[in-house]
């Protein structure tokens, strides 16, 4: 909603519940931006507009992309995974393509300033290797209110902010394949560098992308939003930082 605020967007909001809808529409006033709420979900109103943002719990993300595309949305940008599941993606993708329907994932993390920053040295020095690990604290999972179908596939509704991250900064990623699930690691090659990637969930709670470019200098974020040259052991200087 800021974002668009900040474009000078006109949008309308669709909520299932009246609930849900009051609240957002509250907040919405209270940070001066100008919007109409509608209950009922997106079966039920009518619309001449052609573009949408999905931001649906991760478990309904695929059949209200899926609702869109069937009304003649051409334009849609989905909150990341997009679905939980490679057949419900590949479904998306078919329905996109026969409507000539144009949807995206929203994975902004490569969007940061860091992210950005790290794919520029990349592109302008190559890159040697890169290494990412994306654990997450599993036992404060399990513990949210998260459906269990979205904990068992947590790699996908959440990690995969990482792994999208560290491949976008790779840019020209052309294999990645699993060694081991538990815990869970692997392997693959861009173009000219190798890549590898590993997690613990009972032990590693961290999001980290490294990298060596190479003109001999080595790199990482951690946390994702700060961007770090490795001057030496245990010294560094912060290149890139995300407010």
């Amino acid at each position: 909603a800021r974002v668009f605020k900040a474009l000078g967007v006109q949008f309308d909001v669709i909520g299932n519940s009246e609930e849900g809808g009051n609240r957002f529409y509250e907040w919405a006033q209270g940070n001066g931006i100008r919007t109409n709420v509608r209950f009922g979900g997106v079966g039920k109103h009518r619309t001449h507009d052609d573009t949408a943002v999905v931001t649906v719990p991760v478990n309904a993300l695929y059949e209200v992309t899926k609702l869109l595309i069937a009304r003649g949305f051409k334009h849609i940008l989905v909150e990341k995974p997009g679905a939980l599941h490679t057949i419900q993606m590949r479904a998306i993708d078919h329905l996109a393509r026969a409507a000539g329907a144009d949807v995206r994932i929203a994975y902004n993390r490569r969007f940061l300033n860091s992210v950005q920053s790290a794919r520029t040295i990349a592109r302008r020095d190559g890159l040697r290797r890169l290494h990412f690990c994306f654990g997450d604290d599993m036992e404060a999972v399990r513990k949210t209110n998260h459906p269990e179908n979205v904990k068992r596939k947590w790699i996908t509704a959440n990690s995969s902010h990482v792994i999208d991250a560290a491949l976008f900064l790779g840019d020209g990623v052309q294999h990645i394949y699993v060694e081991s699930t538990w815990p869970f690691r692997g392997a693959g090659y861009g173009a000219d560098f190798p890549i590898s990637y590993a997690t613990d969930w009972d032990k590693d709670h961290r999001w980290r992308i490294e990298f060596e470019t190479r003109a001999g200098e080595r790199y990482y974020l951690a946390p994702i939003e700060k961007l770090t040259r490795v001057d030496g052991p245990g010294q560094g200087t912060v290149i890139a930082f995300e407010e």
